[in-house]
């Protein structure tokens, strides 16, 4: 029997968002060939419950501000947990790739899903250094849309070749309609968007 590779997923939050959602789906969608652990900077939510029961969560509790000691938890529960693969989202995680690759996790992957509120246009110098000095580590980095795409190689300077677009999908299985063949005419499309 193949041993199922171990991805550990660090988020800052995992309440109901457009982010924990992809991720929830896309678990589901793996199936049981991977052995998924969601460690949680703060606190976790409902939306746990949509995860399967082989998936761990973990909370961090981090404290609000500047909780240096996060740094060294995680280090150690990297070194216990041993994934093979270390994943994290957005710019709250992104200075945890250090922790990992301390810790010496093989596989290291930053996801960008969208811009902060207090840097919508990605232009503060402090953050796109940060994203830029940890690509250095990071194997791969992802974005989400052709506009993440190009910011983050021209913008921020990360290399092309770590970066990947890999854009949101739909389930279109999930999404599609039941029509009767006698109301074939009519079709109601709704999308709620920020």
């Amino acid at each position: 029997m193949i041993a199922k590779k171990h991805i550990c997923h660090l988020v800052y939050g995992f309440h109901v968002g457009g982010l924990e959602k992809i991720i929830v789906n896309c678990i589901n969608q793996l199936g049981d060939q991977y052995q998924h652990t969601i460690v949680v900077l703060t606190q976790a939510g409902d939306l746990v419950e949509e995860l399967p029961s082989s998936v761990t969560v973990i909370e961090m509790n981090k404290k609000a501000g500047n909780d240096l000691s996060i740094h060294w938890r995680l280090f150690r529960l990297l070194l216990d947990l041993k994934p093979d693969v270390f994943h994290s989202y957005n710019l709250g995680t992104i200075e945890y790739q250090w922790v990992a690759w301390l810790a010496k996790v093989p596989k290291r992957i930053h996801a960008e899903h969208g811009r902060d509120t207090y840097d919508p246009h990605g232009k503060v110098a402090k953050y796109r250094y940060l994203r830029q000095i940890s690509s250095l580590i990071i194997h791969k980095v992802v974005a989400v849309s052709q506009d993440l795409y190009r910011w983050l190689q021209c913008d921020v300077g990360i290399n092309e070749t770590k970066l990947v677009l890999i854009t949101n999908g739909v389930d279109v299985d999930y999404f599609s309609p039941y029509f009767k063949k006698t109301n074939l005419a009519k079709f109601t499309v709704g999308h709620v968007a920020r």
